[in-house]
């Protein structure tokens, strides 16, 4: 078995907001009208200064308003998610290499837990549920957009070097 080069060690919701538009109340029912939202993404990586193998990524997933779609949900989540890069990985890259990595793949993997999140949430709600989209975090210019659809997300990332809280020890 292949070990992957990021381990996800633990994640939380540090900030969760979640607001029923109630302008959306007299919209439901009508014919022809769509519930939608954008969603922007903004990504933040805090690397560990006492331990260069440990990373924080933290994701915010706000909600914006599209032309043509009723609003349903103000929403605004971070999630943070605690990383450990595997030994080997980090001994034959360049750190450069290994930073670029965690800032695809840990908010790729945080992204999976937080579509859930919000999704399990909006569908107790009055409105129609929110389910996220699938985001590549792959860099700009990495990405092939000949062709393809313009959506209505949009992705930062921004990194930094930090002394990283202690993880929650989980119990078997």
């Amino acid at each position: 078995m292949h070990i992957p080069p990021l381990q996800l060690k633990d994640h939380i919701f540090p900030k969760v907001v979640l607001v029923a538009q109630p302008e959306a109340k007299d919209k439901i029912g009508q014919e022809g009208v769509k519930f939608g939202c954008g969603f922007n993404f903004d990504v933040k990586l805090l690397q560990a200064t006492e331990d260069e193998r440990a990373y924080q990524v933290q994701v915010q997933i706000s909600s914006s308003e599209i032309k043509g779609a009723v609003f349903g949900y103000e929403i605004d989540v971070v999630i943070a998610g605690f990383f450990e890069v595997e030994k080997e990985f980090q001994r034959h890259n360049t750190p450069e290499k290994v930073q670029e990595m965690v800032s695809i793949l840990g908010p790729t993997l945080l992204l999976g837990a937080a579509r859930e999140f919000i999704y399990n949430l909006t569908s107790r709600g009055p409105y129609p549920s929110v389910y996220l989209p699938t985001v590549s975090f792959l860099p700009q210019a990495a990405q092939k957009t000949k062709g393809a659809a313009v959506s209505k997300e949009k992705r930062t990332v921004s990194k930094s070097k930090t002394t990283l809280p202690k993880t929650k020890k989980k119990t078997d």
